[in-house]
């Protein structure tokens, strides 16, 4: 009896008292379920910065790279050609044959290799001529050298260089 005794005494101080509790619990897990929300946007907006960072540096490649496009610009051969034609006569060099290749893809550029037989009075013209040549607006690269002494006293020019050059345009991107 005490029992009924005390909540009858107490009854609204005892139904206070469970009201606040039901309040506390059902607070609490509102609470929870804020927090976890709370912790799962966190991880979304995380995420999505990673993916920005991600996108930023595919842009800063793709700025770098469409840089190099204009660098690496379309290669027309008779162009090039007419290039080293050109080059060769500005230090008076006897262009005596150039041969086009056949064009080599690689993954990102395609190379167009030429064979080039020249002749010069002497060694400082060649020099010049290569470093004028990998110097212009082309991009062109001097894959081998092979620079032989006339053997004639006789001979016109003293020194015959054989060349190997490249020229590279890049592929178009997909």
């Amino acid at each position: 009896m005490e029992v009924t005794k005390f909540l009858t005494l107490y009854r609204e101080k005892t139904l206070s008292v469970l009201i606040i509790a039901v309040s506390l619990i059902i607070s609490s897990n509102i609470y929870k379920a804020q927090t976890n929300k709370f912790n799962s946007l966190n991880r979304a907006k995380e995420e999505e910065s990673r993916k920005n960072t991600a996108i930023g540096k595919i842009l800063e490649t793709q700025k770098a790279f469409d840089s190099y496009r204009k660098v690496f610009k379309k290669t027309d051969i008779n162009e090039s050609i007419n290039t080293i034609t050109t080059i060769a006569r500005e230090f008076d060099i006897t262009v005596n044959s150039i041969k086009p290749g056949k064009e080599i893809a690689e993954q990102v550029y395609i190379r167009y290799p030429f064979a080039l037989a020249i002749s010069a009075n002497n060694y400082h013209n060649i020099a010049r001529f290569i470093s004028k040549l990998e110097s212009c607006g082309d991009v062109c690269f001097v894959d081998s050298f092979n620079l032989k002494a006339a053997d004639t006293a006789s001979a016109a020019r003293r020194f015959t260089a054989e060349i190997t050059l490249s020229t590279l345009e890049l592929r178009e991107t997909k």
